[in-house]
């Protein structure tokens, strides 16, 4: 299974790994039941027991963690608050699904009736496939996860690819995009956004329909984290898969949101940059 992934594909099993040793830990941000057996069949035992000791797995497991934690719960949220209102069941899209498990990790009550669309490349969507069906079998609960391989670096066909599985654009949506900016250049995220906005037509009174019910959630590794792994790893340097003008400054991208009529923004740092010998705490 391992070779059916290859480049940048293989950072999801990586944050599989991450999840899987963050559950096992003493007071876990995130319990994800199917992280250890994916990061196993992705990487194999030795390559687990390896990476697990690297200089750099204690600053990646908390980052993948902490951003786990938080769109896990702000999904939720969103999610039960969608499902109490009267009108059409909620969906998700999750962009660059990788080897996450979000899907299966939300409590049943809150994934029953809604619909996940998975999207990531034609190789990772087929062991995404294997993946769901398998659990949601040992499960017995059925789940709607339709996985769409896609190449999410022409994001102008994705309405269309969606919408031909079923994705409804008068219900209220939910757009996940992790793990996916930081590699690819800022014009890419700037095509991106605009596409996910064409999704949810204007309004009559002249305000886009992202303020009616709709959500976007942006995990964005910033400069501050790179500079944090930077300074962590300076005696013990790490080649890193982040390019520094590949970062854009948050507040760049909080400025293009509200361009697009995503006016009511909420910036969570999921980390403040402490001291370089100090570990990473979130923002209160």
């Amino acid at each position: 299974m391992a070779a059916r992934l290859a480049g940048r594909e293989r950072s999801a099993a990586l944050c599989a790994l991450w999840r899987a040793i963050e559950t096992s830990s003493r007071s876990p941000l995130v319990a994800d039941p199917f992280a250890a057996d994916i990061a196993k069949e992705l990487l194999g035992r030795e390559g687990v027991e390896k990476l697990s000791k690297a200089t750099f797995a204690a600053s990646l497991q908390y980052l993948v963690a902490l951003r786990t934690r938080l769109i896990d719960d702000a999904l939720g949220d969103w999610i039960r608050l969608r499902q109490q209102s009267v009108g059409k069941l909620p969906q998700v899209v999750q962009l660059a699904a990788g080897c996450d498990t979000r899907v299966l990790r939300l409590p049943l009550d809150a994934v029953r009736g809604v619909r996940f669309f998975e999207v990531d490349t034609p190789r990772v969507a087929d062991f995404r496939r294997d993946l769901v069906s398998a659990a949601a079998a040992r499960r017995q609960e059925p789940l709607s996860a339709e996985q769409l391989g896609f190449d999410l670096r022409q994001p102008e066909g994705l309405l269309e690819a969606l919408q031909a599985r079923g994705l409804d654009p008068h219900a209220p949506t939910a757009w996940v995009c992790e793990g996916l900016l930081e590699y690819h250049p800022p014009a890419f995220g700037k095509r991106l956004l605009k596409t996910i906005t064409g999704a949810h037509p204007v309004q009559a009174e002249g305000k886009n329909a992202v303020n009616s019910g709709n959500l976007l959630v942006l995990a964005v590794l910033d400069r501050s984290w790179l500079d944090f792994l930077r300074k962590q790893h300076s005696q013990q340097p790490v080649r890193m898969a982040w390019r520094e003008d590949q970062l854009p400054p948050v507040e760049t991208i909080v400025k293009l949101l509200r361009e697009l009529g995503w006016n009511r923004v909420d910036v969570a740092s999921e980390f403040r940059l402490p001291p370089a010998d100090a570990q990473p705490s979130p923002a209160e």
